[in-house]
């Protein structure tokens, strides 16, 4: 598998004035202040042998075990309603933190920082929902991307109400899908066109619909931006200038090799 993820992590959320990471301007956007268990750093310091620490089994615990579970399997199992459902905010920074210390792995020299540097750092750093969103489903659809060979189609629906999304996380969702899976579109309708665009027809038989729409259907609707974290060698970008143009290029791509 070319993405691994190999960090289970237990956060206790609770909703609290003044601001969850950064503040946002989004009337539907909850207040919150992390706190994580210590037997986080007990776990990382045990190499994720979690027999080594008593945790809690709450249900909340329950997704995130099963959310990294599933992501240690070559398989289609991540778009299951049970981890593309609306994610809490224990989960959200669950993969954030996973994230980071995978991105730290590559890092070299002096940039490379031990594991209570990086969750430190991030845990003062938290971004608000929305970015967390994101990455959160970036994360599902780079392991969707990275299996596409081991299924042969993918017959689900996204949604967004019974995922518990609004329109907005719904787009977060989805523009999430389109800069991996429309990329990989894209690519399959531009390289060596048209000779390539029998791979972009049977590629879409793995991409799951959107409210009942192919992805080249969606509409994107209005939505106030955000920025979030692409790169960690740069700062942050809108989140609609870098994701919405990945759409676009899958959903022309498409239609080209249609023609």
């Amino acid at each position: 598998m070319k993405y691994t993820l190999t960090i289970c992590i237990y956060l206790f959320v609770i909703s609290i004035q003044p601001a969850f990471g950064q503040s946002s301007k989004s009337n539907n956007q909850e207040d919150n202040i992390v706190l994580y268990n210590p037997d986080v750093i007990k776990i990382i310091k045990n190499k994720w042998n979690t027999k080594e620490v008593k945790l809690d089994s709450s249900y909340k615990f329950k997704r995130i075990v099963s959310f990294f579970d599933q992501l240690k399997v070559q398989n289609e199992g991540i778009v299951s309603t049970e981890h593309l459902s609306k994610p809490e905010s224990d989960i959200l920074v669950a993969n954030y933190l996973n994230t980071k210390l995978t991105w730290n792995r590559f890092n070299q020299g002096k940039d490379h920082l031990s594991t209570d540097q990086v969750i430190n750092i991030a845990l003062k750093n938290l971004p608000q929902k929305e970015e967390l969103m994101a990455f959160y489903y970036n994360t599902i659809f780079i392991h969707l991307l990275n299996n596409q060979s081991n299924y042969e189609s993918l017959e689900i629906n996204l949604d967004y109400q019974e995922l518990g999304l609004n329109e907005k996380e719904g787009t977060i969702m989805f523009l999430s899908a389109m800069r991996h899976i429309g990329r990989q579109m894209y690519f399959y309708s531009s390289i060596k066109y048209p000779d390539n665009c029998f791979r972009a027809k049977e590629f879409l038989k793995k991409i799951p619909l959107f409210n009942g729409r192919p992805f080249f259907e969606v509409e994107i609707p209005e939505f106030e931006d955000f920025q979030i974290e692409v790169d960690k060698r740069y700062p942050k970008v809108s989140f609609q200038q870098y994701f919405i143009p990945e759409f676009e290029a899958a959903k022309n791509g498409y239609k080209k090799c249609l023609q």
